[in-house]
């Protein structure tokens, strides 16, 4: 993504505080997760989960990119998502859904659990002093996780 820096420059910068750290790892996990929704929607054959998928990656980007300019306004940088570990992931949720049969409900399960881990991200976030409109920011993530898991919730049934 172009507002991250690759890889190999995440080891120039320099994060002042655990505050930074977290909302640093908070805003690659959202855009992992942006690109997880991404790449489920391209494999869905049900149209309306497909479109949930794409809007819900949208939404993902938009809040890492929130995230990321918070990090800048902290003379900080964010980390950009470690594409080995975001392949690994990949090839995991194809092989679950390869086993079960069921491509939507592997792939509703396995984004429910992604939600959760961004709400558990945003929490260590907001565990530290951080400015104001990047906690603001962080309670917009944990917000829409939590209706994101609604939404996929009762797509399961």
């Amino acid at each position: 993504m172009e507002f991250l820096l690759p890889e190999n420059e995440v080891n120039l910068m320099f994060i002042r505080d655990d505050g930074e750290a977290a909302l640093s790892e908070l805003a690659e996990r959202c855009a992992e997760v942006a690109d997880h929704y991404a790449s489920s929607a391209m494999r869905l054959r049900d149209g309306r989960l497909a479109n949930m998928f794409e809007d819900l990656a949208r939404q993902h980007h938009q809040l890492a990119k929130e995230l990321a300019d918070h990090l800048r306004n902290m003379d900080s940088l964010p980390r950009a998502p470690d594409p080995d570990r975001e392949t690994a992931v990949e090839l995991i949720s194809a092989i679950k859904e390869a086993l079960s049969g069921d491509v939507a409900s592997s792939v509703l399960g396995d984004q429910i659990d992604r939600e959760e881990s961004l709400i558990d991200a945003a929490e260590a976030v907001l565990d530290n002093a951080i400015p104001e409109p990047a906690r603001a920011s962080v309670m917009k993530v944990v917000q829409m996780a939590r209706t994101a898991q609604e939404q996929l919730a009762a797509s399961r049934t």
